[in-house]
């Protein structure tokens, strides 16, 4: 039932050992992976800025008329989906604050810098950093948002919260829109936020590989969920103050499909994570394909074998020459030519974010990932391929049990690059009878995959629900909060 891994077959490639003409292959790799990732990117780029010129009504104020009804309007449903039991419909009272200007942002907050502790300190709050390490030997970056001079008896009512990021992002996308970001949110409403990202990120290390071995870049998606999560959940027990064994957990996109996989009947992580897990927070739930993957820039990678798209692509990091121009360009061009790009990739609109933070959003992606993990995203008999995270869709066998923990998803109705509504779906008509736990589901109309993330109104629409989904399943419920108030 579980996609099976091959970054570890094909010749002992992937061994970490190192044969005598292992350098040369690696020049030959980097060479060939540079020149046609230049080509690769350049055409995109074009096809963006072309597109860009061609679309006079993208705007932002005039997209937003486009889309289905005003944000300011819409009040989110927290229905449980699942069970007989039903949430009441609250107003999160977004009206007030969803106008079309804003202030210009002062000068510090408007100061574009690769440094996310910057911007948590901008907000009052203070950033520590820890390193994780897989059972794998993977060196993982988890960060930890501190309120500064607060009491440790105080701090000990904080519930601990574990952020997980996206493909080819950062756990700085939950901090990056200032005061309206869905991490400070959650420290205001007395959780103990932590931060995971996932391996190499933008610092690639590991126990025995260096950034040249094979072995760093062996893994895909089950690596991922298997080893990256649990270390991420067991550490944050370890090192929280609340003294619980369990952990809630979002996710956005990429980390829900390893949070999902890693919670299948058949995974060897599930005892463990299904211990740890509180709840867990799918944003955009990534377990079926969009009508996006056939486009023809991630369409044609189905049709390549693996070895000649090794040589297109590297058998290192995917695209590492992104990387470099992160280093070398200044820091609002960079962001602009990204935000162009990825907005042509992957169809985004812009309508409903805040326009003075988009630079700073977009300067925290892309991050070191391995050749080897966008081939399963886009390859010959991976996601896009299959148009589904898991090897079955039989509706006569279930993919999770009654050890699945209780979970929320966040449904965007315009979201092109997986479809939710399918996983929605699924779950009410297969999953329910093996699922013991509460599901429930909150649609978003409007909202595209990233809007969950960057939305204007995203607190309101996301942040409050999730707040009060957390609440009901925690043991004590309230009692664990600080500053824990009905004033949602």
């Amino acid at each position: 039932m579980l996609p099976k891994s091959t970054a570890v077959s094909d010749a002992g490639l992937h061994t970490g050992r190192n044969h005598p003409l292992h350098y040369l292959y690696v020049v030959l790799c980097y060479v060939t992976s540079a020149v046609f990732g230049l080509l690769y990117l350049s055409s995109i780029m074009v096809c963006a800025l072309v597109s860009s010129v061609n679309k006079p009504k993208s705007s932002a104020k005039l997209e937003q008329s486009n889309r289905t009804g005003s944000s300011s309007r819409w009040r989110p449903r927290l229905r449980r989906s699942f069970d007989t039991e039903e949430h009441s419909n609250t107003d999160y009272r977004s009206t007030d604050f969803m106008g079309p200007e804003f202030p210009a942002l002062d000068e510090k907050q408007s100061i574009l810098r690769f440094d996310l502790r910057y911007y948590v300190q901008l907000q009052g709050y203070d950033l520590e950093e820890h390193t994780v390490i897989t059972k794998d030997g993977f060196h993982i970056v988890l960060q930890h948002i501190v309120v500064p001079g607060e009491s440790h008896a105080a701090a000990s009512r904080r519930f601990p919260v574990l952020l997980l990021h996206g493909l080819l992002q950062s756990a700085a996308a939950y901090c990056t829109s200032g005061n309206d970001s869905l991490a400070f949110y959650l420290v205001a409403a007395g959780y103990d936020v932590w931060l995971g990202n996932n391996r190499c990120g933008f610092r690639p290390s590991h126990e025995d590989f260096g950034r040249l071995s094979l072995g760093m870049w062996a893994w895909r998606i089950q690596e991922m969920g298997h080893y990256d999560v649990q270390a991420l959940l067991d550490y944050v027990v370890l090192k929280a103050l609340a003294k619980t064994p369990k952990v809630a957990l979002v996710a956005h996109s990429q980390g829900t499909a390893q949070t999902f996989l890693a919670l299948a009947a058949e995974s060897p992580a599930l005892v463990t994570l299904s211990d740890r897990l509180a709840c867990f927070v799918a944003l955009s739930p990534a377990v079926y394909t969009g009508p996006l993957v056939r486009s023809w820039f991630l369409g044609f990678i189905r049709h390549l074998s693996l070895s000649t798209y090794r040589l297109l692509f590297g058998h290192h990091a995917y695209m590492a020459i992104m990387m470099y121009m992160h280093s070398i360009f200044p820091a609002k061009l960079y962001s602009r030519l990204g935000y162009l790009m990825f907005r042509y990739m992957f169809d985004w609109t812009d309508a409903l974010w805040d326009q003075r933070y988009r630079d700073r959003q977009l300067l925290f992606s892309p991050v070191y990932v391995s050749a080897e993990l966008m081939f399963w995203w886009l390859g010959h008999g991976g996601f896009a391929d299959r148009g589904c995270l898991f090897h079955h869709d039989r509706a006569d066998t279930p993919w999770f049990d009654a050890q699945f923990p209780p979970l929320q998803m966040f449904v965007p109705g315009e979201d092109n690059l997986v479809d939710p509504q399918r996983l929605v779906e699924r779950l009410r008509t297969v999953e329910s009878t093996a699922m013991r736990n509460p599901v429930d589901v909150v649609n978003l109309p409007e909202y595209a995959h990233l809007d969950v993330l960057w939305a204007k109104d995203a607190v309101y629409r996301v942040g409050a629900p999730m707040n009060h989904f957390i609440k009901s399943v925690l043991p004590q419920g309230r009692d664990w909060l600080v500053n824990d108030d009905d004033s949602e």
